[in-house]
């Protein structure tokens, strides 16, 4: 083996071990700026996602025990036509009527507004907020859209 070939051996050695050096630093920098790209999505708040949905649908799906898996992150806004309309401190608690058994109550807190039995009304609430009521879904929050 001549000088000339444990030259160039060398050298292949040198330029295997570079071309390994600048692969993993390669991978290093597209894993380092992966993460900084996740980190900043989830720092970027999600929009408010809205569900447009019945009064009988919330309380036939809270009724079958499946309120939460089908609106937990949603915002409802929920139609309906009022049934009554109770004083509740300084506020009002509208019930809306279903074709189930289960009700569905929005508590409107100290929002007033003049409400009629028998009128169609459309109120927002988040589904997060909702309680399991006696035979009833009670919508805490309960805002005019």
């Amino acid at each position: 083996m001549s000088m000339s070939d444990l030259y160039t051996g060398r050298k292949d050695l040198i330029g295997s071990r570079a071309s390994l050096c600048i692969l993993m630093l390669l991978l290093f920098s597209l894993t380092a700026c992966n993460l900084f790209r996740e980190q900043i999505a989830a720092s970027t708040p999600a929009p408010e996602s809205i569900l447009h949905v019945t009064a009988d649908q919330i309380a036939h799906s809270m009724q079958e025990d499946h309120f939460f898996s089908d609106y937990g992150p949603y915002t409802l806004l929920v139609q309906g036509t009022i049934s009554s309309v109770n004083p509740q401190g300084a506020g009002q608690r509208v019930e809306l009527s279903t074709s189930v058994d289960t009700t569905v109550l929005c508590d409107l807190g100290n929002r007033s507004a003049v409400l009629h039995v028998g009128e169609p009304i459309t109120v927002a609430a988040p589904a997060a907020e909702v309680q399991r009521a006696d035979s009833a879904v009670l919508l805490a929050n309960c805002r005019f859209p």
